[in-house]
């Protein structure tokens, strides 16, 4: 079983992903962050498969997670799904090796979203 760390400050955005897998039937585990800093925790306690990050939450953003990532030396693919359509953000975040791809929430769809994942997890 794959397992997924989605990291993002709203509640809803982990139930939309767990439903997502839900409905497609695939044997995914998906757990949540609400932080930053939670999320470097949960990384160090049980490392996934795919982490899907937002980029600002209080507490630990997405970017300490890339930069903790980087330093690790960690191969674990990142799918940025962030509210920031930011051409410098995606810069920075694209110069991460770990970093598959930057989604703006509100400018994509959610079958798209998960075509990225299920392909990054070899689900598809």
């Amino acid at each position: 079983m794959k397992n997924i760390l989605i990291v993002d400050d709203e509640p809803i955005i982990l139930n939309l992903f767990r439903f997502l897998f839900e409905e497609k039937d695939l044997n995914v585990d998906v757990r949540g962050a609400g932080s930053g800093n939670e999320a470097i925790q949960e990384i160090e306690k049980r490392e996934p498969d795919l982490i899907v990050l937002d980029l600002k939450m209080k507490h630990g953003d997405g970017f300490s997670v890339l930069e903790h990532l980087r330093v690790k030396g960690s191969q674990i693919p990142v799918i940025v799904f962030t509210n920031y359509d930011n051409a410098a953000y995606v810069t920075q975040c694209k110069s991460m090796p770990s970093v598959k791809e930057y989604f703006v929430k509100f400018q994509v769809k959610s079958d798209r979203v998960m075509r990225a994942l299920t392909s990054t997890l070899e689900l598809a």
